[in-house]
């Protein structure tokens, strides 16, 4: 913080000098005047701007040219496109900075054949002619660019910035030759994201044949660049830390300012002297990476321009006699606008097509959309994860009409991927995945992934897109799951088998919007079970049968992890015939028994549904209700357990299993089967979640619900689960209970399971 007599120097004298121009201007006849505003970068500390741009409306002062850099290009940008400085603050508390500040998509815009394998893996390395290929910057920031695209629609066809309601310009850095570039045309979005291309946190952004970065490397407060534009009196708004003392040094975001700031160091005090008013908020505590705490330095711009609004008033009132009255107004209608689309073509494609990108933006051409409705057109694209990133802009043609031109950079085909999972039940395991898009075919995805521990499975899959709008699809797959399953009775283990079963998988689905798809499947399945310890009468062999089925699939959630709002189902019904079984079984004494029949075993064909909901709904800023219910039926079913249902576990990871807090993995198994469970999960800090559940099931009624509820067939639990997000996925400690097993039990589970 720069000391306050310096602050108040420069307001006494700058008031001073504003009146002798003022005087001269006005004895020489010449207009009044001209008022610039410097905006300094400083990431998030730079929402402290939005106050002063609050104050400055408020006073009704006229800003006649702006300058900014990195955050400061970005408020600079808005308030010169026309949104006032109200306007600005609405836009960024409604801003999620974290999501803003990845190139993840929102899980509810991936596509629905990709929300599956979305958001696995802690690590994903894309492959290009068979080498690992690191990007020169961390983030291609694509949501990012939506974002400025949807603020700045109302002004795409502005190529010159001295046109934009106030005069603009930003600084950015030529990575190449470390010089300043003042950017003051072209793309304003490219502008913007350009003037804050921090050094290995975002691509470099290519303009005129250079690669440009962050322009606080070189000017983080463009004084001098306003002046030149012939600002007469200069308000400059600083929110740059300067250099930092070592224990200030918090985050890697931090460090990277402090490297970069240098040569900016000795700039900085050039350019504070060409200040006539110079602001600067109290932003002590916070760092250029605290967007968790974008409420607070918002406040804290509030305070400075309390401080600071007589003076801005009294600047507008000592002008505004010696010259017409300029009623200082601001846009509303920008976020309401709409544009027209007449034509579109896409640039930038190698293997995908042009039809497969205009399919899935279903923007029907000689229709008027919103920005919003555009952005999300362009997330429905990019959630195919086809792409690195898509842009766009607009242009006039043939007259009157508007074409929009997107720019696709296509992700690589290959990328290998890789995860970690543990579970109390069957431990430590590598997941790893390979993926390759539009391999032999255009509009498909092939993935293979194995599961490499104690248990080996493996799942080979090819989907193919389908349709004009790319909403039909087919999937043909292959896996193969193997496991030690433990068999109880009356919660007590009597055994352990070893289960091993496979698929031969092809379906038809409907994608009917992002997070609602249906289809019908066939499979051929084979089931096979070998005892490892038995202490009474046993199974061992296979069973090879068909499948066919009918599926639905809802997925509103907005994230994987520790979900805070949205729903997600799960239902199919289906038929199972054409079993042909190749099983031997034994009685304790070891002596084989060749008629099933007899122990009321048979193979028919039989129908089955499951259902798997569960619904979030957030009630506060950290507090989320959930709601779950599952069932699973198979009707008149009968042949043991190989298609039973595995009743128990916190986390799903087993096949027909329902997870159910209070019970270990197939502590009960059974022919059907429903539960709901209740619970409540709060944050207590950042990415840490306290849960507690309770949760009632009622089992073993096979079409009887309503005869058999007295018989004695329910189970209820309740546990308390502490959780926090991951790299590798949810890492979560429960402690539960069942009551009619009695006893506590723990659960530990890390990552995403095969």
């Amino acid at each position: 913080m720069h000391k306050s007599i310096y602050t108040n120097q420069i307001l006494k004298y700058g008031f001073l000098l504003l009146s002798m121009i003022v005087c001269l201007q006005i004895a020489y006849g010449q207009q009044r005047p001209k008022v610039g505003l410097v905006l300094s970068g400083g990431g998030a500390k730079g929402l402290a701007h939005i106050g002063i741009l609050k104050a400055i409306d408020s006073a009704g002062l006229k800003i006649d040219y702006i300058t900014g850099t990195s955050m400061g290009a970005i408020m600079g940008a808005l308030y010169a496109a026309g949104y006032s400085g109200k306007e600005i603050e609405v836009i960024a508390k409604a801003t999620s900075w974290d999501q803003l500040l990845t190139n993840q998509p929102n899980l509810q815009s991936i596509v629905y054949e990709e929300k599956s394998e979305f958001d696995r893996y802690a690590i994903e390395l894309p492959l290009v002619k068979g080498k690992v290929k690191i990007s020169s910057g961390v983030l291609e920031a694509q949501e990012l660019w939506l974002t400025f695209a949807k603020l700045f629609l109302p002004i795409h066809d502005v190529q010159d910035f001295s046109k934009l309601k106030i005069p603009f310009k930003c600084i950015a850095t030529d990575v190449a030759t470390g010089k300043m570039v003042v950017l003051d045309k072209g793309n304003i979005i490219n502008a913007v994201r350009a003037s804050m291309a921090i050094p290995t946190v975002f691509t470099t952004v290519e303009y005129e044949g250079m690669r440009l970065i962050d322009g606080g490397v070189v000017r983080n407060f463009p004084v001098q660049n306003v002046k030149e534009m012939g600002a007469d009196y200069v308000i400059g708004v600083n929110v740059g830390q300067g250099l930092q003392s070592k224990d200030k040094l918090s985050s890697a975001l931090d460090v990277l300012y402090q490297v970069g700031s240098y040569r900016e160091a000795e700039d900085f005090v050039l350019q504070i002297k060409e200040c006539n008013l110079f602001i600067e908020p109290n932003i002590e505590g916070y760092s250029a990476a605290s967007f968790d705490d974008a409420d607070s330095i918002m406040k804290r711009g509030e305070d400075a321009a309390k401080k600071y609004y007589p003076a801005l008033k009294h600047l507008a009132d000592s002008l505004r006699p010696f010259y017409p009255v300029e009623k200082v107004e601001k846009d509303t209608a920008l976020l309401n606008y709409k544009i027209r689309i007449d034509k579109i073509i896409v640039n930038g494609l190698r293997v995908t097509s042009p039809s497969f990108v205009i399919g899935k933006l279903e923007l029907k051409t000689g229709g008027y959309y919103t920005a919003d409705q555009i952005a999300e057109a362009v997330r429905r694209v990019f959630g195919t994860r086809n792409y690195q990133s898509i842009t766009y802009d607009f242009e006039r043609i043939e007259g009157n009409k508007i074409q929009m031109t997107l720019h696709a950079k296509e992700s690589p085909q290959t990328t290998i991927k890789m995860g970690l999972h543990y579970s109390s039940f069957s431990d430590i395991a590598a997941i790893v995945n390979i993926t390759s898009r539009n391999f032999l075919i255009k509009n498909s995805r092939s993935l293979f992934t194995a599961n490499v521990g104690n248990d080996l499975k493996f799942r080979a899959e090819y989907f193919k897109y389908l349709g004009e709008s790319r909403n039909w699809g087919f999937n043909f797959s292959l896996k193969n799951l193997n496991y030690d399953l433990p068999l109880y009775d009356d919660f007590k283990q009597t055994s352990l088998y070893r289960y091993s079963f496979g698929a031969i998988d092809a379906r038809l689905q409907y994608a009917i919007t992002p997070s609602f798809g249906i289809g019908i499947g066939h499979s051929y399945e084979i089931t096979h079970i070998n005892p490892k310890i038995s202490e009474g009468n046993e199974f061992s062999g296979w069973n090879y049968n068909w499948d066919t089925y009918f599926y639905c699939n809802i997925n509103t959630l907005d994230r994987k992890q520790f979900p805070t709002r949205g729903m997600e189902l799960t239902a199919s019904f289906g038929l199972i015939y054409g079993q042909d079984p190749a099983l031997d079984y034994f009685d304790q004494d070891g002596n084989q028994i060749g008629n099933l029949d007899s122990l009321g075993v048979t193979f028919k064909p039989y129908t089955k549904g499951s259902l798997s909901f569960s619904y979030f709904r957030p009630i506060k800023t950290r507090s989320t209700l959930i709601w779950q219910a599952q069932s699973g039926i198979n009707f008149d079913q009968k042949q043991a357990f190989l298609n039973q249902y595995i009743i128990g576990g916190a986390t799903d990871f087993l096949r027909n299993q329902v997870t159910f807090i209070g019970l270990r993995e197939a502590n009960v198994t059974t022919s059907s089967i429903v539960t709901g469970l209740i619970g409540y999960q709060y944050e207590i800090y950042k990415n840490v979640f306290l849960t507690g559940k309770f949760n009632v099931g009622y089992y073993n009624f096979n079409g009887t619900f309503l005869d058999d509820l007295t018989n004695g067939n329910w189970l209820s639990g309740y546990g308390v689960a502490l959780g926090m997000k991951s790299a590798f996925g949810p890492l979560e400690l429960v402690v539960m209970r069942c009551d009619q097993k009695g006893g506590a039990s723990v659960s530990v589970n890390l990552g995403f399971h095969f």
